[in-house]
């Protein structure tokens, strides 16, 4: 996350956050309800209020009223935040592509690609089981107590 950071605030004055909702919701390709986008980021809806006010006033997202439901809203991007995405998105995976093709080679590569599905796969299997309840957390000796 930290090595996209600067490029986006330096080029689109946009918090990691404010990235995120965007790439959220132009990967959903629909408009979305502000719940979801939270939940995909993993933050709070009262973070996600703030959040999508911020990028209202900047004129990249906009509120639209529910077709089901009038109590909710959906969260689409505009056109100038398309933009943006369309620029900002290539420029941070061709940066990650960088990355790991200097750390890793096309075979290492292939052998994280499939250790990754694996996981990918064990994590889906899991959703479905209970939380171990006699699941302990160990410190280090030099933790608090």
């Amino acid at each position: 996350m930290g090595l996209h950071n600067r490029h986006t605030l330096d080029q689109y004055q946009l918090s990691p956050s404010g990235r995120g909702v965007l790439a959220v919701i132009e990967g959903a390709g629909q408009p979305l309800e502000p719940s979801v986008i939270a939940e995909r980021l993993v933050v709070t809806t009262g973070s996600m209020t703030s959040l999508l006010d911020n990028l209202e006033k900047r004129g990249l997202v906009r509120r639209l009223p529910h077709p089901e439901d009038r109590r909710k809203l959906l969260i689409d991007i505009t056109p100038e935040a398309q933009t943006i995405v369309d620029e900002l998105l290539p420029a941070l995976h061709a940066r990650e592509r960088d990355v790991v093709s200097a750390a890793l080679s096309s075979s290492e590569q292939r052998q994280l690609l499939r250790l990754l599905a694996k996981l990918q796969q064990a994590a889906v299997a899991a959703r479905s089981a209970p939380s171990p309840k006699a699941a302990t957390r160990r410190r280090s000796k030099g933790s608090r107590s």
